[in-house]
């Protein structure tokens, strides 16, 4: 029997455990053949094992076959692995995921140490390979759809193979105890519950890849489910590009983790526009992290990358969502409440426009805004406008093909959005001064963007990394930057608003923690006090009578 190891360089310790290379395991292990020619081995490092260290594993494994999963974020590691392993002795090197996937032929073309490329889905595919290496390592790959493979000098390309029209034919990863051992108390596993994306956003590899829906059947999901959760690990990440894009099976399996129990966080992406009230009760039974994308409110913008936005129902299903659980701006940490994306740099996309699609969220008050430079990926429909010079797209291949420019923002707009960035990452991400922030920007008229740029740029003159700065130095630099501005009342001030609202996080960071009824009573009590004697400022945005659940109903309850 021979071996093929499949490895993961994975870039956070959290996600060291790979549902790609799973699936290829259960998918090849069904199959009697090829359980019976092969012992597939997974094998999970971190991206930054020096890549002699990976060749090593890779020899003491004695594998004849070698497959890695690639990604942006650790294609340079692969590459520089590969070029360690020895002439003699190498073994058949196969790539797979969404970095070789565009252009297999040209990638192989340019990096002779690897041997063959799947494209596509890959389980399917990986499993016809291994049958047709059964024989023989020199058996040719005509036939084999979605490879391409070195042939001597030659490089050929098969057909792409179709998606995977059944899904139900794909054995899941965690009932076929694919991972052994390793799921046991893990900190995080990823699952999916479909494939695909009927949207048409450009910047995205799915419109081309998978537009069509697909998913997995209900009960075999809820069966994953309770056997991850069996396993005692502490949060699952759904890996749908839109959960709830069928929102009663959303509901369904919502209830069901519910009555799962465990303590387990759960992390979705969700599209806003599709939220409503009775999703919203449903998922604030659990403890979980939501991510909606929004991407930016520019119309222009919006319409050159094909992104649908409707901003009343976002507003309204962010604002329903908040206001039935317990996050607010306050969350524990980033991977709790909910978040919501925006991107920096879309065409058309000036910085007037950037720092208004800000203010429109702020003003919402997510518990916390993530911020991404568009990334140009090779694939999607972006990428090749920008190849042909359309909207004067520059990027860097070295940093996940993040735009460096573009015909509306220049090098020096950039360098203020990323201050801006980590602004908004310390003062708002961090430490969850929203409130502080809020209050400083409408004692200074201005608006909450304005505040955020102008602490960017004094923390970059401050010269320290912005992870060493804490509540004390947020509250220096917002007085300099009152003071600057000629407002003394402000700067005096602010200080007692950043303490009473850091009060506030901790008691909210114990009512997160483990949620319970004197908890919940000790919060309102705090928030009572703090906002009647602390001067704890209100949170941004238009005064609106308060969700059920939300800060200032629970205050008002006690």
């Amino acid at each position: 029997m021979r071996k093929a190891l499949l490895i993961d360089l994975y870039a956070l310790p959290e996600y060291d455990v790979s549902l790609a290379l799973g699936y290829l395991k259960a998918f090849a292990d069904a199959v009697p053949a090829v359980r019976a020619a092969w012992d597939v081995e997974l094998l999970h490092l971190p991206v930054a094992t020096p890549p002699e260290e990976v060749a090593a594993a890779v020899q003491r494994s004695g594998a004849p076959l070698v497959g890695f999963s690639c990604y942006s974020w650790n294609i340079r590691e692969v590459e520089r692995a590969l070029t360690r392993l020895p002439a003699k002795g190498k073994p058949f090197v196969v790539l797979g995921g969404i970095e070789v996937t565009p252009d297999p032929e040209g990638y192989l073309k340019k990096n002779r140490n690897a041997d063959m490329v799947v494209f596509g889905e890959g389980e399917e595919t990986f499993r016809d390979v291994l049958l047709r290496l059964s024989g023989s390592m020199d058996s040719p790959m005509e036939g084999v759809a979605g490879v391409c493979w070195r042939e001597g000098r030659r490089t050929r390309k098969n057909a792409p193979r179709p998606p995977i029209p059944d899904l139900a034919t794909v054995p899941s990863p965690y009932l076929s105890d694919s991972y052994g051992p390793l799921l046991r108390n893990q900190d995080r596993v990823m699952v999916e519950t479909a494939r695909g994306c009927p949207y048409t956003c450009t910047f995205c590899f799915e419109p081309r890849g998978f537009a069509r829906v697909r998913s997995f059947p209900a009960a075999r999901v809820k069966e994953e489910l309770a056997c991850i959760v069996g396993e005692g690990v502490r949060e699952v990440a759904f890996l749908d590009t839109n959960f709830n894009m069928d929102r009663r099976r959303a509901v369904e399996i919502w209830d069901y983790l519910r009555d799962l129990g465990g303590r387990v966080r759960y992390a979705f992406e969700l599209r806003g526009e599709l939220l409503d009230e009775a999703q919203a009760r449903s998922l604030s039974g659990l403890d979980y992290f939501a991510e909606i994308g929004l991407q930016s409110i520019h119309k222009r913008s919006l319409d050159a990358v094909k992104r649908w936005y409707e901003p009343d129902r976002f507003a309204g299903g962010l604002r329903a969502l908040l206001g039935a659980g317990i996050y607010r701006p306050c969350a524990a940490s980033a991977h709790g409440g909910v978040a919501v994306d925006l991107m920096m740099g879309l065409p058309h996309e000036t910085t007037a426009d950037i720092f208004a699609s800000f203010d429109f969220v702020f003003a919402l008050a997510p518990s916390t805004v993530i911020l991404t430079m568009t990334k140009i990926l090779p694939g999607t429909e972006l990428y090749d406008d920008a190849v042909k010079g359309k909207f004067r797209y520059e990027f860097d291949t070295g940093a996940q093909y993040e735009m460096t420019l573009n015909d509306t923002l220049s090098r020096k707009e950039i360098v203020d959005l990323k201050r801006f960035q980590d602004a908004v990452e310390f003062a708002y991400n961090r430490l969850h001064a929203v409130r502080t922030m809020a209050w400083v920007a409408g004692g200074l008229k201005v608006p909450p963007s304005e505040v955020f740029l102008d602490l960017g740029r004094r923390m970059a003159e401050a010269g320290r990394p912005a992870a060493s700065l804490g509540v004390d130095d947020l509250s220096a630099l917002l007085a300099a930057l009152c003071r600057a501005r000629g407002d003394e009342r402000l700067a005096a001030a602010v200080g007692g608003r950043l303490s009473a609202e850091n009060l506030l996080v901790v008691l909210q960071k114990n009512r997160e923690a483990r949620p319970s009824w004197w908890r919940n009573l000790l919060f309102r009590a705090g928030f009572q006090f703090l906002s009647r004697f602390a001067g704890l400022p209100p949170l941004p945005g238009p005064a609106a009578a308060p969700a059920p659940r939300g800060e200032e109903a629970l205050a008002a309850s006690a």
